[in-house]
């Protein structure tokens, strides 16, 4: 499989997995080679769920929490943590929402 084949089967995963989480997540193509996937709730923490396109072992996620800053801007304050799974990452985000959210 070609990169943009795995990603858009990475992208698919996400969507996929998004079915039992619910309206809460936002998905964005944002950058050439990367989906994210964010929390839509415009507070002052998000969290990022990015599908790269894949790796050797599959799919390849990363997960991180941002905090906005005093000046408007995104800082990581957790990650990137990553997975293999679309589930697995989407469980984590999840959990980062609900102890820092």
């Amino acid at each position: 499989m070609t990169n943009p084949d795995r990603l858009r089967a990475a992208r698919e995963g996400l969507v996929t997995r998004l079915a039992t989480v619910g309206p809460l997540w936002v998905l964005d193509d944002v950058e050439a080679g990367v989906v994210t996937l964010r929390q839509s709730a415009g507070s002052d923490r998000q969290v990022t769920v990015r599908a790269l396109g894949g790796s050797v072992r599959g799919f390849s996620y990363q997960v991180r929490l941002l905090v906005r800053q005093a000046d408007g801007s995104w800082a990581v304050s957790v990650g990137p943590k990553s997975f293999t799974y679309p589930g697995h990452a989407i469980w984590f985000a999840t959990t980062l929402l609900k102890s820092y959210g």
